[in-house]
């Protein structure tokens, strides 16, 4: 039996650490008889639902357990995987399909989820770790309430700021550092003056060729440019989860005006311009972390696709096109396809749609609740769960084919052959909805793994319309080298 490790501490982890959980993981192989497998490693990183940082390791684990290529995964204990219930039932689906037996190092046993007493007991272990991380969330969001309230500013002291505190050594206000306090005005200042010169971009280039660092002391890119810029606490304005609740007890950096014009400017559409109607891609594929769309955007390296809601998520423009193109292409030439090609739904259809899906994830989010109070067991969890899940993922696709634009209505006397045959005459805008009329494209985060090519792998938790299966179960039924 081959044994592959997933290993993990977050920063606030009192646990042990990951070369820690790694010498365990040989001491137990040795002991067991277990051959060594891949490891995968994700050690700074939190493995709640309040995370904010992706674990690169974990979604390569997740494509590798699809690949079929995993026999038995060991975690050094049940929370090392993660602190998300939602997470863990898709892991535990997951390994039931795939026949993956899971090792808990501490527990010294080896549980198989197909089975209901050991998928009983993992279920509840995973219940126990997501409750204590409802809990110090509960603390960290009351300090951070109590703080919003008082006008104070919450968080990690943001680029350009000084905090000052009290005796107590709570965090009092913050003045602009001499330093860098002007260069967050100035990079505030030139995105909302709308200068074409002046695009995220260039502002990086410019920073960056005066010699002036990021606050950890590297290379400005324009994902750190925009996130700065965007933030209220230049303003002199205070937030609390994710909303402005009023005026600080701090002098803003720029006028409130001033970066309102600029917050607009970047969040009313790409940054970068135009490269949404160069690209394809944008607005067809989706982060498979948040759900958010990708879109593309100039590097110096070549154009690149990347999600703008969580940044989790980017991969080369020519990768991406090139490996989903043929893909695409060989989904319309198959003879079923005609069967799809339909005229958009109303509004009205639309936003009931919406509606139910909301429903049901409100409901789940409830059920969770529950069990996190102890007022659900986890056997009742896992019943409500499994339905919910299934449903909740029909409604999202349906609301993923309801939202395809009316504008496609002209395709229904075409076949999907001809479609093919005209593709590479039909504008990005074209090829986007025709891609999004045929499939729910998700995109993975990269790993360190991945080489210069595109891993088509990351492509795994993709769905054709009307297909109950992602891309990643149709790999694991088919041959390595197939596509779906």
């Amino acid at each position: 039996m081959r044994s592959d490790l997933y290993g993990r501490k977050s920063d606030a982890d009192e646990g042990r650490s990951v070369a820690s959980q790694e010498k365990d993981w040989h001491a137990d192989c040795a002991e067991q008889g277990f051959e060594l497998g891949r490891k995968f490693a994700d050690p700074d990183r939190s493995a709640s639902r309040y995370a904010t940082r992706d674990r690169p390791d974990y979604a390569a684990l997740l494509a590798h357990i699809a690949a079929g290529d995993c026999e038995m995964l060991s975690l050094w204990e049940n929370s090392r995987g993660s602190r998300d219930l939602g997470e863990w039932a898709e892991l535990f689906k997951l390994c039931r399909v795939e026949g993956v037996l899971i090792r808990v190092i501490s527990h010294k046993r080896t549980y198989d989820v197909r089975n209901r007493r050991d998928w009983r007991a993992l279920a509840d272990d995973a219940v126990e770790s997501a409750d204590e991380s409802e809990k110090i969330s509960e603390r960290t969001v009351r300090g951070k309430r109590d703080a919003a309230a008082a006008g104070r500013p919450v968080g990690r002291r943001g680029y350009g700021w000084i905090r000052t505190y009290d005796r107590r050594g709570r965090v009092e206000s913050q003045i602009p550092d001499p330093e860098t306090g002007p260069i967050a005005a100035e990079i505030i200042t030139r995105i909302a003056a709308g200068d074409d010169k002046d695009d995220l971009g260039a502002i990086a280039r410019d920073l960056n060729k005066r010699g002036i660092p990021t606050a950890e002391g590297g290379q400005w890119t324009d994902r750190q440019i925009r996130q700065l810029a965007i933030k209220p606490v230049y303003a002199g304005l205070r937030v609390h989860q994710g909303k402005i609740v009023g005026d600080g007890t701090w002098e803003p950096l720029v006028p409130r005006e001033v970066w309102e014009r600029a917050y607009a400017r970047l969040t009313s559409h790409p940054a970068t311009g135009s490269s949404n109607v160069k690209h394809w891609c944008t607005g067809a594929v989706r982060c498979a972390p948040c759900g958010g769309n990708l879109r593309a955007a100039p590097r110096k390296t070549g154009d690149a696709y990347q999600c703008r809601e969580c940044f989790k998520v980017s991969a080369s423009a020519r990768g991406l096109e090139g490996v989903l193109e043929p893909v695409i292409l060989g989904r319309l030439r198959k003879s079923d396809i005609n069967a799809l090609i339909a005229k958009g739904s109303t509004d009205g259809e639309l936003r009931a749609a919406l509606a139910a899906e909301k429903v049901l994830r409100d409901r789940l989010d409830a059920h969770y609740a529950e069990a996190a109070r102890g007022d659900l067991t986890a056997g009742g969890l896992a019943a409500v769960e499994r339905l919910l899940l299934v449903d909740i993922d029909t409604a999202a696709r349906k609301v993923h084919r309801l939202a395809l634009p009316a504008e496609l209505g002209d395709l229904a006397g075409k076949t999907g052959e001809e479609i093919a045959a005209r593709w590479g005459g039909y504008s990005a805008r074209r090829r986007r909805d025709i891609t999004r009329l045929l499939a729910d494209v998700r995109l993975l985060p990269g790993t360190r793994y991945d080489g210069p090519r595109f891993n088509e792998l990351r492509l795994a938790p993709s769905r054709w319309a009307g297909d109950e299966r992602t891309w990643g179960e149709i790999w694991a039924d088919a041959a390595p080298s197939s596509t779906p």
